[in-house]
């Protein structure tokens, strides 16, 4: 019986993680980035997703236990973003049991983010950057999941 033990183990770490990415449902957000001049080494990003199976998209502009629901950054470091997003769509508040049933912002059928990037030096053909975004439902809390882009 102990010869099966490693087995078992890795049967069962192969069903919780398994479970675990499920849970997360990938298939919730279906993001898409454009970006607009705005002036001179001054952009506009515009992401934009469909929220899908009840998942809620927690709003830019809010800190979770000193965390922020949403981060921007680029692989380049002569590019920054402003760090108050704007937003777009409809928004609701909701109270969290994970978090003390503390308020917050969230989006349930489709949601915008809107940042403004500024590029010191020579501004790049294609912008490549991370957009991490917070999400849950219920008692499942998902921070700072990264959607990697190009622009």
């Amino acid at each position: 019986m102990n010869k099966f033990l490693p087995l078992f183990a890795c049967l069962f770490f192969v069903s919780g993680t398994n479970s675990f990415l499920s849970a997360q449902d990938p298939a919730a957000f279906n993001w898409s980035v454009a970006g607009k001049k705005i002036s001179d080494r001054v952009y506009e990003l515009s992401f934009k997703s469909l929220i899908k199976n009840g998942w809620q998209l927690y709003a830019p502009n809010q800190l979770i236990s000193d965390v922020h629901t949403v981060e921007l950054s680029f692989a380049d470091s002569s590019i920054n973003a402003d760090s108050v997003y704007r937003e777009a769509g409809t928004s609701k508040k909701i109270s969290n049991k994970i978090f003390d049933n503390a308020l917050f912002k969230v989006y349930e059928n489709e949601a915008g983010i809107i940042a403004i990037i500024k590029i010191k030096g020579t501004v790049p053909a294609n912008l490549i950057g991370t957009l991490k975004y917070t999400y849950g439902k219920q008692d499942e809390f998902y921070p700072l999941v990264a959607f990697p882009f190009s622009v």
